[in-house]
């Protein structure tokens, strides 16, 4: 992570940079799927997002037996419910 420092910034400015920042994480959040959707699986990508992890985190999961996913044809699906429940241990 890099370390910024602030300096000759107006409180304006600064007002606007933490404007930003915060638009940015609730855009983030509300793309992801809420539990109330018809379809109870999640693609890897939805997964990743709702734990915080990255692709290679997720299989490693799979593999640890801490998660289960599905195979449907050639996707990998995980259960919205067991997702959610594995989020909520942690």
């Amino acid at each position: 992570m890099e370390k910024t420092i602030f300096t000759s910034l107006t409180p304006d400015q600064l007002r606007d940079l933490i404007s930003e920042a915060v638009r940015i994480q609730l855009s983030q959040l509300n793309s992801i799927p809420s539990s109330n959707s018809t379809n109870p699986y999640l693609t890897r990508e939805e997964a990743a997002r709702i734990l915080h992890i990255s692709y290679p985190t997720l299989r490693d999961f799979v593999l640890r037996g801490k998660i289960r996913s599905y195979h449907i044809g050639r996707k990998v699906l995980f259960r919205k419910d067991e997702i959610n429940a594995f989020f909520s241990s942690k």
